[in-house]
């Protein structure tokens, strides 16, 4: 069996003033092929209801898990994803993405990310504190990363 190395940098986040800080836990997981991992999203603001989790492969492309809203409504998986991956939300401010069986093509950067809104905002730009404003309510969009290594 391979080792597979989860490694994660702690939150990146669009508005300082605005967004909650998310954090992902554990720093650094080993486990092998045909494992369950379970990725930890934490965050501290309850106005912060939608969690999305996002993976992108070597090549660039991002895709889209799975969205849930809050700790009760069932967790909405793209196409390709709902049979390989679990979200589970006990309450608002947490939620943990499992992937039973690992194999090596589960191997990417995993995002967790939170926002007050069904519409992300700004998901391409990382590198800049940023908000937009649209009828008078502040959209934010903030995000964390786990990097998949086989």
């Amino acid at each position: 069996n391979e080792n597979v190395t989860f490694q994660y940098v702690l939150f990146v986040k669009f508005c300082v003033v605005c967004s909650p800080v998310i954090q992902q836990s554990p720093k650094y997981l080993r486990t092998v092929e045909e494992k369950e991992a379970k990725l930890f999203c934490r965050h501290g603001d309850n106005n912060y209801q939608y969690m999305y989790w996002y993976q992108q492969k070597s090549n660039g492309a991002m895709a889209l898990i799975v969205l849930s809203y809050g700790a009760t409504g069932d967790p909405n998986y793209e196409d390709g994803f709902k049979d390989r991956f679990k979200l589970e939300r006990t309450e608002t401010l947490n939620g943990v993405l499992k992937i039973p069986d690992l194999s090596q093509s589960d191997s990417g950067v995993y995002y967790c990310a939170v926002s007050m809104h069904s519409a992300v905002v700004f998901i391409a730009c990382m590198t800049k504190n940023q908000t937009t404003r649209q009828t008078g309510n502040t959209h934010t969009h903030t995000h964390n990363k786990s990097n998949f290594i086989f």
